[in-house]
């Protein structure tokens, strides 16, 4: 046993079928451990199509199939949501065609198969035509307003898709949809295509959208600006002339309004520190009752100069507001006549009499007796009384029968 132990040759082919033995095993766990343990099926899924969608448009879309995944438990247990399947129509043309179904985006180490496949897909070529935007104004205006005819940019636009859906169109069409609006609309409007029953899908319009302007017609009419001074000059100063760049307003409203605007007040002055000359743009302002004014804006120019006073003796005192029965004795100031001493530029007070001033006392609603009432002075343009402010009257009241 010995000498059969001591042979070379023996020796080699004991070695020899150790060795087999040694690779039969790791060659039987390295198979056991990477081989199919896994699979799961998902069904319905969805199939894409690739195809190029300015030539052509898929009609005929492919059915859902059943995607078989292999792997190992966990690389399925961690199967992505990314993965897709597809078909790839971008090298085919017009008409329907049976393609196979890819997949991509499958993690490393899960292999799918798909069930058919392959799937039919159909393609139609695509046509276009120009056609006319229409537009449909939805709505009303307040009553006195009228609607005038839309304008449309651009007026022609390229509808695209296949023929037997182009033959559907009739129209291509701007909706604009009015809420009692009182000045003229104008918005970006997104454009859709209609059939005899409807709206029509599935077809392109290139451009998709448009610029839709509704003129609103509103009565207006052309009358005087009037500048008022909110706050007069500093003493010692006043105004000589107001100017602005123009002296007429175009006011738009509605009827009732406009039949009594004789003049329209404009911007409101503040001099409380104007000593000098000064020239200023100002907006026009919407009073109650407008609707808009053009210019929206003007230009003025006030010219100052040194106050100078001039004294005008015995004015009368105006009353206002006396019923029928009622007998008025003015008490003071003394046979109803004052002096009032006046302030303004020189220019101005030259010529300036009696008759172009009034100090009225408005006795509206006062019962019989002895009252004290506020003098109110009604003056030319950029004229002030000058330190009497808070004058009274003293009056009586008495029944006249």
């Amino acid at each position: 046993m010995n000498k059969w132990l001591e042979n070379d040759l023996v020796l080699r082919i004991v070695s020899l079928l150790l060795a087999v033995m040694l690779w039969l095993t790791v060659t039987d766990h390295s198979f056991s451990s990477f081989s199919v343990k896994e699979s799961m099926t998902i069904r319905d899924v969805t199939v894409q199509v690739k195809y190029d969608k300015e030539q052509f448009e898929l009609t005929g879309h492919p059915p859902k199939v059943e995607l078989q995944l292999y792997g190992d438990k966990r690389s399925l247990e961690n199967v992505p949501g990314t993965y897709r399947l597809f078909v790839d129509a971008n090298e085919v043309g017009e008409g329907e065609h049976r393609l196979p179904v890819q997949i991509e985006g499958l993690p490393l180490g899960v292999k799918g198969k798909v069930k058919p496949e392959r799937v039919s897909v159909t393609l139609k070529q695509k046509v276009q035509k120009e056609m006319t935007v229409q537009t449909d104004v939805i709505g009303n205006v307040p009553d006195g307003l009228h609607i005038n005819k839309p304008v449309v940019t651009p007026q022609r636009v390229l509808i695209r898709g296949t023929e037997s859906r182009l033959d559907q169109v009739k129209a291509v069409k701007a909706v604009v949809y009015l809420s009692g609006q009182t000045q003229t609309l104008k918005k970006v409007v997104r454009l859709q295509a209609y059939g005899d029953n409807g709206l029509v899908q599935q077809v392109e319009i290139s451009p998709s959208v448009v610029t839709v302007e509704v003129p609103i017609s509103i009565p207006h009419k052309q009358v005087p600006l009037s500048i008022d001074v909110k706050e007069p000059p500093p003493a010692g100063y006043a105004v000589e002339s107001i100017r602005a760049s123009q002296d007429q307003v175009t006011v738009y409203g509605f009827n009732e309004y406009l039949e009594n605007l004789q003049y329209y007040i404009g911007p409101e002055l503040d001099l409380r520190n104007a000593r000098k000359d000064f020239k200023r743009t100002m907006p026009v302002p919407i009073r109650e009752g407008a609707i808009k004014v053009e210019p929206k804006e003007i230009e003025i120019y006030v010219k100052m100069v040194s106050a100078k006073e001039k004294t005008l003796e015995d004015v009368p005192l105006t009353v206002t507001g006396q019923e029928e029965k009622q007998k008025i004795d003015i008490l003071s100031p003394n046979g109803g006549n004052m002096n009032i001493t006046l302030s303004g530029a020189p220019k101005n007070l030259t010529g300036l009499n009696q008759s172009d001033i009034k100090a009225v006392i408005d006795v509206s609603g006062l019962s019989e007796g002895i009252h004290e009432v506020p003098i109110r002075f009604i003056l030319p343009d950029f004229i002030q009384v000058a330190e009497q402010n808070n004058l009274k009257a003293k009056i009586r009241i008495r029944d006249s029968e």
